[in-house]
């Protein structure tokens, strides 16, 4: 038996271009193998007696120090540390023209130019801090670009530097740490002409003739003032480090978990453009369930009589799906027509959130800042035409997608998570977020829910189930209750430790004191809801919080409009209420008023779903 470690046949089914074919020789000294070389190869592989060989072609000079670093340890002589050979032949940073600072500007300059000249775009609107991927670099015009350094400057770099090190800024910054010596005697003047012969003195060549005219201007340029875009409205002041742990204030008291702060807001929601129009609609008691419009499907189809009742008819709609600004995020607008519309409004309200924090958007790649999402599979899949093959398809579809979006466009490197736990998604959601808080995985994080409705399908699997009610009218806790009626919603919050909301002098929305997430285990039904795990996620967030319960003055509650269901859920908050508060001494305040609330729609039709999925009530999560 012989196993064979082979490398990239030339005559191979997998094939790189010319650029790939020059750094493989210029950084490993390989080359694709010829057939004929390889099937000799293979049969001294057999005649060797080993086991396991290794083959590859080319210059065995050069493979042989990077593949077997050891076999010629011992053959180099003692030569000084790459430290001290640095030292040796760069000038002090204090001495002569090109000073620490210096050398880092005639870098940077001699890096534009040479993107300039391979991407054919205007040196003057290059910006150091600018991530590569805005000027259209590909894994193409990367090698191109690493192959260029590298002929220039005696290299061996290779493309995958610059998904490390993603601005000028920081590859120059890499360049000058790791590759110091070869850039000691770069020289780029201020003033001369590129013609002029005192520009080429130097005993390095400039890279591929890249420095074609310098004018007199700074030598790092900047773009010019204008329109604000995403990317530069996040693009980061100074860089932070991504290993150090973040610094969380201690809280006064280590048996208590220090309280949540909710800093900024921002949401969606039928006949409500933003929260503020949300809060109107509740205290106006406005009903905002409407007809399925005849823009999002005709539900007549397929119904024999339409005048019978059906809860496939009714639902709550926002305004605008669809619309969207994609070159504001850096999105071209190809890619944004396959991207879920649930992903783009919640890139809006993300944003929106932070604005209304009063956070410069920058400000949070430089704390470990979370995202956590909470959102349905979609319908958008079942209402468009991907053709196959199209590479946008499933970065645009997939849900667990829309937080990793977010931490992308925003340069976040938190966890970046998403949850789908059906109608507890956004409190689980929420639930992780503050745990990843306080166990230091993030200092601070955004938090998102949507729910859209594009497609009938799911209206017809809960109407089949009997589950929609068919007056499109919610009475949770309520004689008559008769069913849910489904609804959109998006929003966003940015929360942080309470003692972080004060030192920022940030203004805050609430305090969440406690979360608890559980689970039923078996019981009647796999949908039916199950008081055990009720009351299990009430005692951990009453435990979490250290509050007692009989101060609390407002419940809000599932309410899925199911007289069983409902009954379930007043016993358990009951029962839980009960066993929860003998806990506590019993001279606690003794007027106590417990209130009912629903998130769905409540005792008037005004209300929003936006906790996502179906009614299964075997998961339970809970706040205070």
């Amino acid at each position: 038996m012989l196993a064979v470690n082979w490398p990239l046949w030339k005559a191979g089914g997998m094939r790189v271009g010319a650029e790939v074919e020059k750094i493989m020789l210029q950084s490993l000294g390989t080359v694709p193998m010829q057939t004929p070389d390889g099937i000799r190869a293979l049969y001294r592989g057999y005649a060797s007696g080993k086991a396991q060989v290794l083959i590859m072609a080319g210059m065995l000079s050069r493979i042989r120090p990077r593949m077997i670093p050891d076999a010629i340890s011992a053959s180099v002589p003692s030569r000084p540390t790459a430290a001290a050979s640095v030292a040796a032949s760069v000038p002090a940073a204090s001495h002569g023209p090109n000073t620490a600072a210096n050398l880092l500007d005639k870098v940077q300059e001699t890096l534009i130019q040479t993107v300039s000249k391979l991407l054919k775009v205007k040196a003057e609107v290059i910006d150091v801090d600018s991530e590569l991927s805005e000027y259209g670099f590909d894994s193409i015009t990367l090698t191109q670009f690493a192959n260029m350094l590298n002929e220039e400057y005696k290299l061996d770099l290779t493309p995958t530097v610059f998904f490390e090190y993603t601005t000028l800024s920081g590859f120059s910054s890499y360049l000058l740490e790791e590759h110091r010596a070869a850039f000691a005697s770069i020289t780029v003047p201020d003033t001369l002409p590129a013609d002029d012969p005192a520009v080429r003195k130097t005993e390095q060549p400039k890279a591929a003739e890249a420095v074609e005219a310098v004018q007199e201007e700074p030598l790092i340029r900047r773009k010019p003032r204008g329109l604000t875009t995403f990317h530069e409205a996040v693009r980061p002041v100074a860089s932070a480090s991504s290993s150090s742990m973040p610094s969380v204030p201690p809280v006064s008291d280590p048996g208590i978990p220090e309280p949540i702060a909710i800093v900024g807001i921002s949401g969606m929601f039928p006949m409500a453009g933003d929260v503020n129009e949300f809060w109107s609609n509740i205290v106006e008691g406005k009903n905002c369930i409407v007809e399925i419009p005849k823009e999002r499907w005709d539900w007549t189809k397929g119904l024999a009589d339409i005048h019978s009742k059906t809860g496939v008819k009714w639902g709550g709609f926002i305004d605008g799906v669809e619309l969207f600004d994609p070159l504001f995020f850096g999105i071209s607008p190809r890619e944004a027509e396959r991207m879920d519309p649930q992903r783009r409004l919640l890139m809006i309200q993300t944003w929106k959130a932070i604005e209304d924090a009063g956070i410069a958007p920058r400000s949070l790649s430089q704390h470990s800042t979370g995202v956590f999402v909470a959102a349905g599979p979609g319908d958008y899949m079942s209402v468009v035409s991907i053709a196959e093959g199209d590479p946008q398809a499933m970065t645009g579809l997939v849900p667990s997608l829309i937080p990793n979006r977010i931490s992308y466009a925003l340069n976040l490197q938190g966890p970046s998570e998403y949850y789908e736990t059906a109608c507890s998604s956004t409190l689980v959601a929420l639930h992780r977020a503050i745990r990843s808080i306080r166990d230091r995985e993030c200092e601070q994080a955004l938090v998102g829910a949507v729910n859209l409705l594009l497609a009938p399908g799911g209206f017809k699997g809960f109407d089949a189930m009997g589950y929609l009610s068919p007056e499109g009218k919610v009475k949770p806790f309520q004689a008559g209750a008769d069913g849910f009626v489904r609804s959109e919603g998006v929003g966003a919050i940015l929360i942080k430790p309470l003692s972080m909301a004060i030192r920022d002098n940030n203004r805050i929305y609430a305090l969440i004191k406690g979360t608890g997430v559980a689970h039923g285990g078996s019981g009647m039904s796999l949908t039916s809801p199950n008081a055990g795990g009720m009351k299990a996620a009430m005692a951990q967030a009453f435990k979490d919080s250290g509050v007692d319960p009989r101060t609390v003055s407002y419940i809000e509650a599932h309410g899925i409009a199911s007289p069983m269901a409902d009954g379930v859920e007043f016993n358990a908050l009951k029962s839980g209420y009960r066993e929860i508060s003998a806990s506590y001494p019993s001279d606690a305040l003794a007027d106590h008023p417990c209130y009912i609330g629903d998130l769905e729609a409540g005792d008037r039709p005004w209300g929003s779903r936006f906790r996502n999925g179906g009614p299964s009530q075997n998961r339970a999560g809970d706040s205070s």
